[in-house]
Parts: structure tokens; C-alpha cells; sequence
């Protein structure tokens, strides 16, 4: 009785919290697929492009036939591109 009720009152707090407030200098938009993505105009750093990846997946929410997809997507962020061969996220890293 005590785990259904700590759940119903998790659930009970989560539904009281406001939302969280956005940069109006985000532009928020949603692609046929379901990814939402925000994008925001920075100076610094300078001729770069910073980018992050938050996904509402995992492995915990894999099926049996898709094991390691987000393990694999989570590596790709690492790789090179034609105009970035060096991989400069890794030289980041190296710093």
C-alpha cells in the first residue's frame, strides 16, 4: 500500500509543478518523425556551431530487435564530417 501511494503522490507533485519557462530567443519546432528540436543563435563560439542531443530514449526502452541503437546513435555524435574530418569534438575532449 505504501509504494502505490508514494506513486500516486510523485504523480500527484509532478502534475502541481508550473512549467518551465523558454528562451524567447528559441525557436522550438517538431519534425514528422517526433524529434523536437530548440535552436538558439550564439555568438560565442565563434564560426562554430555547439550543439546538444537529448533523446527520450535508451536501452532500457529498446526492443529485444533494436539492442544498441541508442548505444550506436549516442557514438555517432562523435564521428567526423566531410568538412570536419578531424573530428573536433574529440580534440575537445583531448583538451
Amino acid at each position: 500500500a505504501w509504494i502505490i501511494l508514494g506513486s500516486v503522490s510523485v504523480g500527484f507533485a509532478q502534475q502541481q509543478m508550473p512549467p518551465i519557462p523558454t528562451d524567447p530567443n528559441v525557436r522550438i519546432g517538431k519534425l514528422d518523425n517526433g524529434l523536437t528540436y530548440y535552436i538558439r543563435h550564439n555568438e560565442l563560439p565563434e564560426k562554430r556551431a555547439d550543439f546538444y542531443i537529448a533523446q527520450k530514449v535508451g536501452s532500457i526502452l529498446e526492443e529485444d530487435n533494436q539492442r544498441g541503437l541508442a548505444h550506436f546513435l549516442e557514438h555517432m555524435c562523435f564521428n567526423g564530417l566531410k568538412t570536419f574530418p578531424t573530428k573536433p569534438s574529440s580534440n575537445i575532449w583531448k583538451a
